[in-house]
């Protein structure tokens, strides 16, 4: 039994076993047994040499490795999958997948808790998740273990810094810190 289900906002006039012979592609939101949700793409055609034939649309699961490896380990129960597009084209598919992940705003939409609500962690290898912003106590670690650092560890990580050009914008904020360090020792 094929595990794909049409949104109810999607009307076709055939069965759907049959979506290869109508449609180039689909975009599909998949629904975790813990809530979160994956919005991605999968074509329904593949080339083989010079052949094309129908992909492995009906089988397909998803390209994201951590539902992948949930599904292998736990099987399909719980999950829910869902076509929210059919496209006719595959740039048609690429674009409404792009679409519906800036719509539905998956990088930075986060539940109740807290959590991030969309498993995506990026869209089309451009945009990606911001990194989490540090507490105001790992930010203390984080500034008593640079203290803490051996003079080895110093000049191992400046011999790997050593020979790689610096960005103008660096540069300014170099001397602006330097600037700031000299005045503070001035005052003392």
């Amino acid at each position: 039994m094929m595990h794909w289900k049409l949104s109810p906002d999607v009307t076709i006039d055939y069965p759907l076993d049959d979506l290869a012979l109508h449609a180039d592609g689909f975009v599909y939101c998949i629904k975790t047994p813990s809530g979160q949700l994956y919005i991605g793409k999968k074509w329904t055609h593949a080339k083989r040499g010079r052949d094309i034939i129908e992909s492995d649309w009906k089988r397909y699961v998803s390209s994201c490795q951590q539902i992948k490896a949930d599904i292998k380990a736990n099987g399909k129960e719980g999950y829910e999958f869902v076509i929210i597009c059919i496209c006719e084209t595959r740039s048609e598919t690429n674009y409404r997948e792009v679409q519906y992940q800036f719509v539905h705003d998956v990088l930075n939409t986060r539940t109740a808790s807290g959590e991030r609500l969309y498993i995506n962690g990026n869209i089309a290898s451009r945009w990606f998740v911001a990194p989490a912003h540090h507490s105001p106590e790992t930010r203390k670690r984080m500034s008593m273990a640079k203290r803490m650092m051996t003079t080895e560890t110093r000049k191992r990580m400046s011999a790997a810094k050593t020979g790689k050009p610096l960005s103008d914008e660096h540069k300014r904020r170099i001397s602006e810190t330097q600037r700031k360090r000299a005045a503070a020792k001035r005052e003392k």
